[in-house]
């Protein structure tokens, strides 16, 4: 029988085999420390009984009272001391992927089991709510995994042991990103979404972030287009911008190949600008935020304020460069290929309209003024400047006269009228800036 001639063979490799078999067996062992008064005590029982009940869930439809079990099994695996001191042996145990299995699992059946064409059913269904909440306690545990597991090791690679543990997932975790807020665009906000991890994953790694490829990058920029079309989400588009600023600058590291591929696509998806650069039309963009009443898409200025203050600030980051200086040509006196473009997005006429922009309302133009901007628009509208500024800084570069304008009539002017209007208790920091504005 070759069958078992088959077995008898493979029963005496492994004997006469038995050192190299122990060898590699060895490379998978993990040392726990047995007392239980150590700092980095866990019970493996617990851990691997926790990750086979995790395991067995592929197997069925999720529902509540497996819902249940999840998080319980979650907690479990996300105890400090598994997760700060023991990294290794989170890889080892692939506890990641089973995590990841069960989602691609979750995802599979809920796409199988609800038609696409009902939509409005799916965000007050039973299922959708489990869909919705079980990806959120998935997202918050790998996001977990992602931040701080090995922080409190003394090597490099032990630091960032996790991110590279699950940076070959990342392009999963955009594709269900992409179908995640397709269902939940008009749902409540999700505690923890995918793209929440990818922003961990490459957060203060430049290795990862220069391991970035061009479609990952165009895939995220896409995502943000899709956002920004729908009205009601053009404030959650945050976690978009904040990949493609970690893709670009992270610990102190300027990837300029990237801010490249950045500028390109944007570009070429215009809907990534938003409704005030929509166009090419001159003085478009101030336009927008000086102008009076709802424009268009039903979008007011101060609803889009947020949105414009990441997004200028993405911007500004691709405009960069480690030594702070515009890149000129020597021969031909031209500027950087980036910061070109990004001139002819937004003009320097344009910035400085809204720079000399004041915060304070003139009294028969704008006499409701002073009731829309409370402390929150004035607020909003202050960290708007910056960006501006900042944009302004890497873009156009600033002259020290400049400087001295910029301060003399919009720095000062908001500073005053902040003050003077907002409800805060004026200590003595607050009358000197009053003194000195006035």
């Amino acid at each position: 029988d070759p069958m078992l001639v088959c077995a008898v063979f493979n029963l005496l490799h492994r004997q006469f085999h038995e050192q190299e078999e122990f060898a590699h067996a060895l490379k998978n062992t993990y040392i726990l420390p047995s007392s239980k008064n150590s700092q980095s005590y866990i019970n493996p029982n617990d851990i691997l009984r926790a990750l086979g009940h995790l395991r067995s869930l592929m197997i069925v439809r999720i529902d509540k009272s497996e819902q249940d079990s999840l998080k319980r099994y979650l907690n479990i695996l996300s105890d400090p001391k598994l997760v700060f001191h023991h990294p290794e042996l989170l890889c080892s145990l692939r506890i990641h992927e089973t995590v990841l299995d069960v989602m691609k699992h979750l995802l599979d059946d809920f796409q199988g089991k609800e038609p696409s064409n009902l939509q409005l059913q799916q965000q007050t269904s039973t299922n959708f709510n489990i869909f919705h909440d079980t990806i959120s306690e998935c997202c918050k545990y790998l996001c977990n995994i992602a931040r701080y597991s090995g922080h409190t090791g003394n090597s490099k690679h032990t630091h960032a042991y996790s991110q590279h543990m699950l940076f070959p997932h990342l392009d999963y975790l955009l594709v269900l990103s992409g179908v995640h807020n397709s269902l939940t665009i008009k749902h409540r906000e999700t505690d923890t979404s995918p793209m929440e991890v990818a922003n961990a994953i490459i957060r203060n790694n430049e290795q990862l972030a220069l391991s970035l490829q061009e479609e990952q990058i165009r895939k995220v920029i896409e995502l943000l287009a899709v956002a920004v079309k729908d009205v009601e989400h053009l404030t959650g588009t945050e976690q978009y911008l904040e990949f493609l600023k970690l893709a670009v600058w992270t610990s102190d590291c300027y990837i300029k190949e990237n801010a490249k591929i950045i500028v390109t696509h944007l570009i070429s998806n215009r809907e990534c600008l938003g409704p005030a650069l929509k166009s090419s039309q001159t003085s478009g963009f101030s336009n927008y935020f000086l102008s009076d009443g709802l424009v268009e898409d039903d979008i007011t200025p101060e609803e889009s304020l947020p949105y414009y203050i990441s997004l200028l600030e993405l911007l500004a980051k691709c405009a960069s460069n480690p030594d702070g200086k515009r890149e000129v040509s020597d021969t031909k006196g031209e500027v950087d290929p980036i910061q070109s473009v990004l001139q002819k997005i937004i003009s320097e006429d344009d910035l400085w309209r809204l720079l000399r922009h004041s915060l304070e309302p003139e009294e028969r133009d704008h006499r409701d003024f002073v009731e829309v901007h409370n402390r929150k628009h004035v607020e909003e509208w202050s960290n708007f400047k910056g960006s501006i500024l900042l944009f302004y800084e890497q873009v156009y570069s600033i002259r020290p006269d400049t400087i001295i304008t910029i301060i003399e009539e919009s720095i000062i002017a908001d500073m005053l009228y902040t003050l003077c209007t907002c409800k805060i208790d004026i200590d003595e920091t607050a009358i000197t800036l009053i003194k000195y504005t006035t």
